[in-house]
């Protein structure tokens, strides 16, 4: 099995990548080019198979000016034993870059993942050596080849707090500043050096903890360039603060960039969702037209056929601006126009309101602060669901909507629209109704919080009254113990609810106001606030035995399943052997042993596993004294 896997490995790294057609510098009129027009660079990632697709790299080559490898210079791709460097696969791509003049972004000097076991093993003491060394052998390699690093990639949890990797357990929290120096002796001043990371566009726990360790490292004198905000969105959850987090980074005299763009959306496509994601990889091009700073937008992928988004969130995908036959879809057009127009989407309206009569709703807002615009109202029905349509446009500051009939509820959100068609982000939504009643319920009453766990939390509370009754309730979740917003989340008929998804150990504040059948809201119940209990990741490992002899056994299939409510990025596997039993075999796992101790460490394609999910493709083959019947028992799963 390890001599078919090794000669597999050898025919994958060893593929001839065809010649890319003449004049591959991106042509006038593509996305590449329209962004050099613009000062900033359009790139794309790409793998080492992809590039023997003559489609692929006629578009790749056309219309980018920028290349990143998705693996084939990480840790476990280049260094597979500790002073064992393979550049095989690095090269294949960045000879490929060169040949047709793209530059090349380097990815990723050090992260918790892809990261070979044995890194895992070395002495505390040992460990910042062999971090700098292997800094310094990848940068030095590529040198010549690759304009800028992704020098630590996604070094903070979601709450901010640093990631517990073998770097920051062993060396500490200087391992990111010690990585950076590394990086600038093997480089050179002419080579940019960033820091990486993920959920972290928008204002939030996450981007403050970052802005607070960027700042620390500008201010201690290290040698970092740039910060790279990954960019994998939600389908129309493009957070509004993204240029305001883009540019409190930008002046701290960093470059900043979106480095795995991509947004998206729950399968099957429909006409609306690419409409809609047209919609956010404009706002996404116009952020970084708005910030001097920002350098470019490098996708993670350019085309769904080779997007990894289906693989790692079940059910999405769809999520680049080419379909899976490499047919342009509206994303497309969409980030052309953005590069070719050039103006950047106006400054939202503010403070929506609303007023009813019986036949009538009336929105109001604020101006923007943009001059000479005109704004689009939009309308969705009900509470929460459904998808906003422009119902007018006006210059004013008002509309009235007399397109609606009683018994329904209807959101409305405001867009500024300037003269060249480019749009601000909307306002918040403003739910309402017709009044033909004009009283509405009483506030539901009691509201309480039972049954909290870290994610997810059951609220209950009394019912409403109503002179003709109430048909429903709306719930409302605002983030932290005060300031921020209240949003709607869901509705129900029941007198309890529950929401799910929530980030662990994260305060957040609900409210709950009753509906009635003119759909009139009462004024909200009391405020409950709730912090969720901390996460705990944990696996279980479950052995299945295929078949045994007197002299051996396979185990086959190896499951290992995530039993907490986070996604697990990575894993190990360890157990014991039976006295005078051998391991002869492994698949699919990263093998060591100490003594009659064998450690199984995840793989890059099978250590992602989702909250509840499994993957079993792996397994192994053990020798034993003949008449020996006993089988590894006590399998330990344990996550970084």
């Amino acid at each position: 099995m390890a001599a078919l896997l090794t000669a597999l490995i050898g025919l994958t790294l060893t593929l001839v990548v065809p010649a890319a057609p003449a004049g591959a510098t991106p042509a006038p009129g593509t996305l590449g080019a329209l962004a050099a027009a613009r000062g900033k660079y359009l790139g794309s990632s790409t793998d080492n198979g992809e590039l023997t697709d003559m489609a692929y790299t006629s578009i790749l080559t056309s219309e980018f000016g920028q290349l990143m490898p998705s693996d084939a210079m990480m840790w476990d791709a280049t260094q597979q034993g500790r002073n064992l460097f393979n550049f095989v696969a690095g090269d294949q791509i960045a000879n490929f870059a060169v040949a047709n003049t793209m530059t090349l972004r380097g990815h990723t000097l050090v992260w918790h993942s892809h990261l070979p076991a044995w890194v895992q093993s070395i002495p505390a003491a040992d460990l910042l050596g062999v971090m700098r060394e292997h800094i310094s052998q990848i940068v030095t390699h590529f040198a010549g080849k690759a304009n800028q690093w992704a020098v630590v990639n996604e070094p903070l949890n979601d709450d901010g707090t640093r990631r517990q990797t073998v770097f920051q357990r062993n060396i500490g929290d200087s391992y990111i500043a010690e990585a950076f120096r590394a990086a600038r002796e093997a480089a050179g001043p002419g080579v940019k050096l960033y820091i990486n990371e993920f959920g972290a566009e928008g204002v939030n726990a996450k981007s403050d903890a970052l802005f607070t360790l960027v700042q620390s490292l500008v201010q201690q004198g290290v040698p970092i360039d740039g910060v790279g905000f990954e960019g994998h969105m939600v389908l129309g959850q493009i957070p509004t603060t993204v240029q305001q987090n883009l540019q409190r980074f930008a002046n701290l005299g960093l470059d900043v960039a979106f480095t795995e763009l991509d947004v998206r959306m729950a399968l099957p496509r429909t006409t609306a969702k690419d409409t809609q994601q047209a919609d956010d990889f404009r706002q996404l091009i116009n952020v970084c037209l708005a910030v001097a700073r920002c350098a470019g937008w490098t996708l993670a992928e350019f085309t769904d056929k080779y997007s990894l988004i289906p693989i790692t969130f079940s059910g999405q995908g769809a999520a680049t601006p080419w379909d899976q036959n490499l047919a342009k879809k509206p994303a497309y057009n969409a980030i052309r126009d953005a590069l070719s127009i050039g103006p950047i989407q106006p400054n939202p309206p503010g403070n929506p309101g609303a007023t009813s009569t019986c036949t009538s709703i009336t929105i109001t807002w604020t101006a923007s602060t943009t001059s000479g615009v005109t704004y689009d109202v939009m309308r969705a029905t009900g509470t929460s669901g459904g998808t906003f349509t422009v119902i007018g446009n006006t210059a004013g500051t008002s509309f009235t909507d007399t397109n609606v009939v009683t018994n329904t509820v209807y959101r409305y959100q405001i867009r500024a629209r300037d003269a060249a068609g480019n749009v601000s982000v909307p306002t918040n939504p403003i739910i309402t109704a017709l009044n033909c009643e004009g009283e509405p319920p009483t506030p539901p009453t009691n509201l309480t919080a039972t049954n909290i766990t870290s994610s997810s939390v059951t609220l209950t509370w009394g019912p409403a009254t109503d002179n003709v009754g109430v048909v429903g309730y709306d719930v409302y979740r605002a983030p932290g113990a005060s300031g921020g917003a209240f949003t709607l989340i869901g509705s129900t008929t029941q007198l309890t609810f529950t929401n799910g998804g929530l980030t662990p150990n994260t305060t957040y504040r609900f409210q709950v106001r009753a509906r009635d059948a003119s759909g009139l809201m009462s004024q909200p119940s009391n405020t409950v606030t709730v912090t969720t209990a901390p996460n705990t990741v944990a696996c279980t490992a479950t052995p299945t035995v295929q078949t045994q002899w007197s002299t051996g056994y396979v185990i086959n299939p190896l499951t290992v399943t995530n039993t907490s409510s986070t996604t697990i990025t990575s894993w190990t596997v360890t157990f014991t052997l039976p006295p005078g039993h051998v391991l002869t075999g492994s698949w699919n796992v990263q093998a060591s042993t100490s003594g009659q101790i064998v450690t199984f460490h995840s793989l890059s394609f099978n250590g992602t596993i989702p909250p509840g999910g499994s993957v079993n493709g792996m397994g192994f083959q053990a020798s034993r004294p003949a008449g020996n019947t006993a089988l590894p028992t006590s399998y330990t799963c344990t996550t970084p």
